[in-house]
């Protein structure tokens, strides 16, 4: 004789819930990583929301290169000499050019949060190798990150120490090398080579989102008081993939514990195409600004 055993409609109702409140627990949990991200589009009118940034708050600013907020002749002469300098040593005009509109957009962000003239704004360069520099306000400073993506200018300014980072497509990968076959070819396709090239895509966004972040946690490290007196960050900049694993982790914001650097918020930018976009940061950031992506 066999005896069968039911689950009482209770506890499988409880099973349920429990299933249910573990899951939004976890999608709680990523969700409170992950800062409000708030979108204004990029004018030549300051947008009026946007005030100093406090704690918690970072504003990250997208443009071409070709894009200025004032007429070339009006805005030349916001440069100091030792900006003109500086962009005299750059190998190449596309270089050149790319640091010039990413310093004079600097000088009309900070002249618009300060209240002074573009020309006035104090901005203190960091010094040797390092990259990055500071937007004096009084007797306070705001950390300023520059990054570069192809026709793209990114610009972070936050309070906490930070750093952006880019991984750019590899030329002829999967996704070129697909677009650039015949149509029949491509209709004619095994269903396994289509997997096969999945796959390949997948892993493929990974490392570029690993490489940004990992580009983005180094550029902010090399700001800290550790790289300044020369310590060892230990982590190895030539291998991307041989940095930690936390960078991994799914979800479009992390906590990464480093025990000699303290805890760093790593968060993704979304960025046009295949380039990936992170910033990382020495504090919790509640909200994001970012002007420049699609907004009201």
């Amino acid at each position: 004789m066999s005896t069968i055993v039911t689950q009482p409609d209770s506890t499988r109702r409880y099973g349920a819930r429990r299933a249910r409140s573990t899951r939004n627990t976890r999608n709680t949990r990523a969700a409170s990583l992950t800062p409000l991200f708030t979108p204004h589009r990029l004018t030549r009118s300051f947008p009026a929301p946007l005030v100093m940034p406090g704690a918690g708050v970072l504003h990250v600013w997208r443009f071409r290169a070709s894009w200025l907020p004032v007429a070339i002749h009006e805005s030349e002469h916001w440069l100091s000499d030792a900006e003109r300098n500086r962009a005299r040593l750059h190998p190449n005009a596309a270089q050149r050019h790319r640091y010039v509109a990413s310093r004079i957009m600097l000088r009309w962000i900070g002249a618009n949060l300060c209240g002074l003239a573009p020309r006035d704004v104090s901005i203190v360069d960091e010094y040797g190798e390092q990259r990055g520099a500071r937007l004096k306000v009084g007797d306070e400073h705001l950390n300023v990150d520059i990054a570069f993506a192809g026709i793209w200018v990114l610009i972070a300014i936050g309070q906490a120490t930070l750093g952006l980072g880019v991984a750019m497509p590899r030329p002829g990968g999967e996704t070129q090398q697909a677009a650039s076959q015949h149509p029949q070819r491509r209709a004619s396709a095994n269903v396994w080579d289509t997997l096969r090239n999945s796959v390949r895509r997948t892993q493929d966004e990974a490392r570029q989102r690993h490489a940004a972040r990992f580009a983005s946690m180094w550029a902010a490290m090399q700001r800290t008081d550790m790289a300044a007196s020369g310590a060892s960050l230990r982590i190895d900049r030539s291998d991307p993939l041989d940095a930690p694993d936390a960078l991994d982790k799914h979800g479009p914001a992390l906590w990464l514990d480093l025990d000699d650097a303290g805890r760093w918020h790593v968060i993704d930018l979304p960025m046009p195409g295949e380039i990936h976009g992170a910033i990382s940061l020495a504090q919790r950031i509640e909200q994001i600004h970012a002007v420049g992506w699609f907004g009201p």
